[in-house]
């Protein structure tokens, strides 16, 4: 008897999503460990981090793919405590720190996906928004639980919690502002394309948007953004001018290219300052005690940068639509064999 043509499909895609699944697995666990070392995120104190990339790209995966995925976060992250900073398994900071922190992240994933069901490309301010108020949120709850952690274990004392806590919060931000942004625009649209030939709901392989043809004016804007992204991190924190605290001077960039180019961009503009600025604290170490203030700063870049792409994508796509009914219509008009009289508000024939 031959088997059924379409039970056989259905084991070949589910097989094909289990291989995906685990390639998926096996993938993140290695980079998670490389983005959690304590020379990646520039660890001051414990507690208090410049950044911590591997909190953007669980929160990513979790919004990308599956928020079950917590689980294997949650495992990555403990393996990391022990490997690099020789934490007991079994202590509050694993169970506050890791497994708490996961949760809040789990949940507002869910959140993210289900009841309000954000555009994953970040294309509208509305969604933007929502993300930046949803991840921020969980972000106080990762870092009030953590610090607890820390604190039951005796790690730090009572006193320093509040001083903990903002370090802690400042240096998860940064990742969700920056990392898993780029990660959900950039990186996971095609893993879930390749892996489990799936695109978020609603999304397109390429933006609705005008494009242009790359002339020698766009070359030299893109030189100059680049140039400042990479310029403006060793200009802060170089020892000329580290005196001075120039940390406005890391909005000129992002606003240049959000303004410029959209969200696509902007988060990509974000990402490359973050990581410049780490790189200049490494080269240029700041005083321990202002890593905190740094990386809140930071953070309100990369969040401007994000508001402010979504407004001009969602302009541009606004000014897309209009332009394509324009010409629908005049095309229309056009080549009507009917004739077409246009009336004013007064009825009168214009």
């Amino acid at each position: 008897m031959r088997p059924n043509r379409a039970a056989e499909t259905f084991v070949a895609q589910r097989r094909d999503l289990i291989f995906g699944h685990v390639l998926l697995c096996l993938c993140f666990v290695p980079v998670n460990l490389l983005l959690s070392r304590p020379d990646v995120i520039l660890l001051a104190r414990l507690g208090s981090v410049a950044w911590y990339p591997a909190t953007g790209l669980g929160v990513a995966l979790m919004l990308g793919i599956s928020p079950w995925y917590v689980f294997l976060i949650g495992l990555s992250d403990t393996l990391a405590g022990a490997l690099f900073y020789h934490q007991a398994v079994k202590s509050f900071s694993e169970l506050f720190g890791t497994l708490g922190a996961s949760a809040c992240y789990m949940a507002a994933a869910h959140l993210l996906r289900g009841p309000l069901r954000i555009d994953l490309g970040l294309r509208h301010q509305q969604d933007v928004l929502r993300y930046l108020l949803v991840t921020t949120t969980a972000g106080l709850g990762a870092a009030a639980l953590g610090t607890m952690g820390l604190a039951l274990d005796g790690s730090i004392p009572w006193s320093d919690c509040l001083v903990t806590a903002l370090g802690w919060f400042s240096g998860d931000g940064i990742s969700l502002f920056a990392v898993a942004p780029f990660l959900l625009i950039h990186v996971f649209p095609r893993i879930r394309q390749k892996l489990f030939d799936r695109m978020y709901p609603g999304h397109t392989p390429r933006e609705q948007l005008p494009v242009q043809p790359l002339r020698n004016t766009a070359k030299l804007e893109a030189f100059g953004q680049s140039f400042a992204t990479l310029l403006v991190p060793f200009v802060i924190f170089g020892p000329r001018w580290a005196p001075l605290q120039l940390f406005y001077l890391s909005f000129i960039p992002v606003i240049w290219i959000a303004m410029r180019q959209g969200i696509r961009r902007a988060v990509t503009g974000s990402l490359a300052l973050s990581f410049g600025v780490v790189v200049a604290m490494n080269v240029f170490p700041p005083p321990a005690a202002s890593i905190t203030r740094i990386t809140f700063f930071m953070m309100v870049v990369s969040a401007v940068g994000l508001i402010l792409g979504a407004v001009v994508t969602e302009r541009l796509r606004i000014g897309v639509q209009l332009q394509e009914r324009t010409s629908y219509l005049n095309s229309l008009i056009e080549t009507s064999p009917l004739g077409i009289i246009v009336l004013d508000q007064a009825g009168q024939v214009s």
